[in-house]
């Protein structure tokens, strides 16, 4: 049986392959998204936006797989020139495959792409990360545009508008088929405009070029996740599905683990633990700013950001100043630059709290949880992660 191919940039990549999935009235292709973040949550997105909602009336739902390939580790396996996905999970009855694949190294991309050999693409952000590995922004920037130069010839790409680095790419993108998603409207294929968050959620209205538009709800929190839902939501759209039918799907999709992960209780928790980039860990602090009540962020800061790791935490202890009431920062090597950043900021002596693990910060918690407080934890290194 054939399975429709789309990628995912976690770095990531989906297969997608169905014949007659496609409406009639819109020519067919597979996605890919690609988003250098473990477990990204838009292979997640994209089967929410897809597998909620039926193609076809008297088809029913959709039937979605999701895969994460970290390497040549995970889901996949070869048999000579032959990729086996998901050999006894992959059934017949599938119709649409996410496989989510993981890079640390320039070609790791290339590679994966070479054995899943993805239709569609999906570029959500483009930023520093894993630096000690890519060398720089230019080796992310390279890395990531394996996925784009690695789509079938009659391919399509999807690329985050609101980003710099994305756009840069789409414009140097030679495929016949490319198109830009985001919030700022001017030439995208899918907008998400008159965005409204709190702690509760996101709504926006998501609207076509051509002036098609429909609201939207999520539970998801912070407005990164919006664009990420507004990725997702335009491979959806490319595909066949409408508009309303998208928007039904984005209101069942659930929060990813450990990514803005919300756990209510008499002390709220958000969970985002898998977060460890410049730009995810910044939103994590808005999204903690906009909830009322003692404001607690816990956090070993970020790690694989070459040389400018410290100034990348300092930046983000500037931040946190602004966003929490208390700081739990965990470990030295990488939060010795956070508690600059936080002084540099004025943030008071007295809410600055130094614990050696993860655990010792867990044992001092309650002495500054009160009854209505959120605490981020933010990011989750072994305590012994270079130190």
């Amino acid at each position: 049986f054939s399975v429709l191919r789309v990628a995912v940039e976690h770095n990531a990549a989906v297969q997608i392959h169905v014949p007659n999935l496609y409406r009639p009235d819109r020519r067919g292709a597979a996605p890919a998204v690609q988003k250098k973040i473990d477990n990204h949550p838009v292979p997640i997105f994209c089967k929410g936006c897809l597998a909620n909602v039926g193609l076809f009336q008297k088809r029913g739902q959709l039937r979605v797989r999701i895969g994460f390939l970290h390497g040549f580790l995970g889901l996949v396996e070869r048999e000579g020139d032959k990729l086996v996905v998901f050999r006894e999970q992959l059934l017949a009855e599938h119709e649409v495959f996410i496989a989510e694949m993981g890079a640390r190294y320039r070609g790791d991309i290339r590679e994966l792409c070479r054995l899943v050999q993805p239709k569609f693409g999906i570029i959500t952000a483009i930023g520093k990360q894993h630096l000690e590995t890519f060398g720089s922004l230019e080796g992310v920037i390279a890395t990531k545009g394996e996925l784009m130069e690695s789509l079938m010839p009659d391919g399509c790409c999807f690329f985050n508008g609101d980003d710099e680095n994305c756009r840069a790419m789409y414009e140097n993108c030679t495929l016949k088929e490319k198109y830009l998603f985001g919030t700022a409207e001017e030439g995208l294929y899918l907008c998400a405009c008159e965005t409204e968050v709190g702690p509760q959620g996101s709504a926006f209205t998501l609207k076509t070029a051509e002036g098609e538009s429909a609201r939207c709800r999520t539970k998801l929190l912070g407005r990164h996740n919006i664009v990420n839902l507004t990725g997702a939501a335009a491979c959806a759209y490319r595909l066949g599905l409408t508009l309303s039918e998208i928007a039904a799907g984005i209101a069942k999709v659930e929060p990813v683990e450990h990514r803005l992960q919300l756990i209510p209780g008499a002390v709220t928790v958000i969970d985002d633990a898998f977060n460890a980039n410049p730009v995810g860990s910044r939103e994590a602090l808005n999204v903690l700013a906009s909830f009322p009540g003692r404001r607690i962020c816990v956090t070993p800061g970020m790690v694989e950001l070459g040389a400018e790791e410290a100034e990348l935490n300092r930046a983000f202890g500037r931040h946190m100043a602004k966003c929490a009431d208390i700081a739990i920062v965990i470990g030295k090597a990488h939060a010795d630059p956070i508690c600059e950043g936080l002084r540099q900021a004025g943030f008071p002596e007295a809410c600055l709290v130094r614990a050696a693990s993860l655990a010792e910060a867990t044992e001092k918690l309650p002495a500054y949880t009160e009854p209505g407080c959120v605490v981020l934890f933010e990011n989750d290194l072994p305590d012994n992660y270079r130190e």
